[in-house]
């Protein structure tokens, strides 16, 4: 049974109060600083030392200790605070600089054991970064937040070498660079390296955030955190990964709309290779005729992807491209939606599940495994989709799933390298050569379920549609949304927050449509909420007890 309570209701109101307290708890709140702070007052980068105004050079060279503060004028002096012989903070009051315009290139920031941060405060700060290279740090201890990056060839260029702390980029705009959004080298052989961007915006960009990574043997944390988005950009993420070493790729609310290519993993280097890790939750990326997710395998170290409730779509081009023939990938894709074409290449130690998720009209998969490696599809929704399993003699085992239309082809002849299926329902479906069916399915069992606009803004009608087949009900359920989904017993996972998940409506059957006027309050935006259909069959209908279709992340804007 699904946790209590459910209530029937339409009374999204009532989920105010506990979103804004837990919005509250999770939103960017400035701490005092651990060392001293410079205020930096001078809307020009440079300035002039010794004047009234301290300016952002003058705070850069103050933490990298190449200016002293007996050089500062009494009016400069005064706007250092805190305590400590070093300066680990410059903050931006956007009361007294909403806009610093960038004279020349800024001095690069250094390593320090302080680390050091540049901020605004009171609001976002503009910084006209003009013709220059950009904020450049060569440091394993800096952070930005609370500011709007505007032009420059870089908005931001980063050096990390062996870091426990790392690198936090939170709230902060890159629009108009001639290169790049964000570029970050991990150098040296065999370091630790680390970096978030919570809330960040890439616009408009030929790239948004570089990645190199290729020295040997790294160990590095990358985390794509809290609605960070990535919109009409060229490159989404251009990540490169060198031999030996780990490293992990972890995506939570992250938007990659109207870009040519989204986020793509490639690996440079000869000797074994580095393992790994990539896991996206709650992730959109629309590539257009582009490459929504690409993750280039290796032969000798594994390449993980587990991704949960996201949904990749390249109507034009490839939704996904992971792995290779003979490479070591290891994939579970499961309550998410694909629309385009997906390839997926896997050795013997490697395996490929497709679960529970929604493939949209006129895509194809592809997987190419050797003998051993498995690969599944199971309770997944396919439609007017072309399957082609068994290439490399790996099988095939489409399991409970509906098929709609399309088509579903072996690459060898049935027994090894076959494409089984077992317990499906086909509508329009054909099978051709390489494939055995058993124990098909009389009527279909599975539905799909969408909600539109995914951001909606007060004011506006929330549209929840349900396509069911005959025999078979829902009902919505919502709930805030959670990071991490909590797991029925069946199997199946809840996304929203079990102890206050609500009901909408009375059950919907076949195409119906539930319509939900939202009230025109600013009290709801920024709400994130998660809305579940809950499928149950008529009394002698063969279908699971209860199924939950792909659900949908809604958040009012």
């Amino acid at each position: 049974m699904l946790p209590a309570p459910l209530r029937t209701a339409s009374a999204l109101l009532l989920l105010v109060p506990h979103c804004a307290a837990q919005m509250a708890r999770s939103g960017w709140e400035a701490v005092a600083p651990i060392h001293s702070q410079a205020r930096v007052n001078d809307s020009r980068s440079h300035g002039v030392l010794g004047d009234r105004l301290l300016s952002l050079r003058e705070a850069i060279l103050l933490t990298n200790r190449d200016l002293d503060e007996n050089s500062l004028s009494q009016e400069e002096l005064a706007q250092l605070a805190g305590f400590g012989g070093d300066i680990a903070w410059a903050d931006i009051d956007a009361s007294v600089v909403s806009t610093l315009t960038m004279e020349r290139d800024l001095p690069v920031i250094v390593d320090t054991n302080h680390g050091f941060k540049i901020s605004g405060s009171g609001g976002v700060v503009t910084i006209e970064l003009g013709d220059t290279r950009g904020i450049v740090a060569d440091s394993d201890f800096v952070d930005f937040a609370n500011l709007r990056l505007r032009g420059g060839e870089y908005g931001i260029q980063l050096t990390q070498r062996d870091t426990l702390f790392g690198t936090l980029v939170e709230n902060v705009e890159f629009v108009g660079q001639g290169v790049g959004g964000m570029r970050v080298a991990f150098r040296g052989n065999g370091g630790n390296g680390r970096l978030q961007l919570s809330g960040c915006t890439f616009r408009d960009l030929a790239r948004g955030l570089v990645l190199d990574d290729s020295d040997p043997g790294r160990s590095n944390q990358i985390e794509l955190l809290s609605d960070t988005q990535f919109l009409g950009c060229a490159h989404g993420v251009d990540a490169v990964f060198g031999p030996g070493g780990f490293a992990t790729i972890y995506g939570e609310r992250l938007a990659m709309l109207q870009v040519g290519s989204g986020l793509a993993i490639d690996r440079v280097g000869s000797g074994p290779g580095r393992q790994l890790t990539v896991e996206l939750r709650h992730v959109r990326v629309d590539a257009g005729s582009g490459t929504a997710l690409r993750f280039a395998g290796d032969a000798m170290a594994r390449s993980i992807a587990l991704i949960e409730a996201s949904e990749f779509s390249a109507p034009g081009g490839l939704a996904m491209d992971l792995g290779g023939p003979g490479q070591r990938l290891e994939l579970e894709f499961r309550d998410g939606r694909l629309e385009g074409a997906a390839s997926f290449g896997f050795d013997s130690t490697g395996s490929v599940t497709l679960s529970n998720d929604h493939v949209r009209s006129g895509s194809s998969l592809a997987f190419h495994g050797d003998l051993g490696g498995p690969a599944r599809i199971e309770s997944c929704v396919l439609e007017g989709t072309r399957v082609v399993g068994g290439l490399g003699a790996a099988p095939l085992t489409i399991e409970e799933t509906r098929l709609v239309g399309g088509s579903v082809v072996g690459a060898a002849p049935p027994g090894t390298g076959s494409v089984d299926l077992r317990a499906c329902h086909r509508a329009g479906t054909s099978l051709g050569i390489g494939t055995t069916e058993s124990n098909p399915r009389a009527t279909a069992h599975l539905g799909t379920f969408e909600a539109t606009p995914l951001q909606p803004r007060p004011g506006q009608v929330l549209n929840l549609t349900v396509d069911l087949p005959a025999g078979l009900s829902g009902v919505v359920l919502f709930a805030p949304w959670v990071e991490f989904p909590r797991v029925l017993p069946d199997g199946s996972k809840l996304y929203g927050d079990p102890r206050v998940l609500l009901q909408l409506g009375t059950p919907l059957r076949n195409g119906q449509s539930l319509r939900i006027p939202l009230p025109n309050d600013p009290a709801l935006s920024g709400l994130d909420l998660f809305f579940h259909l809950a499928v149950l069959p008529d009394p002698g209908v063969n279908a699971p007890m209860r199924s939950l279709p792909p659900g949908r992340r809604v958040k009012i804007d």
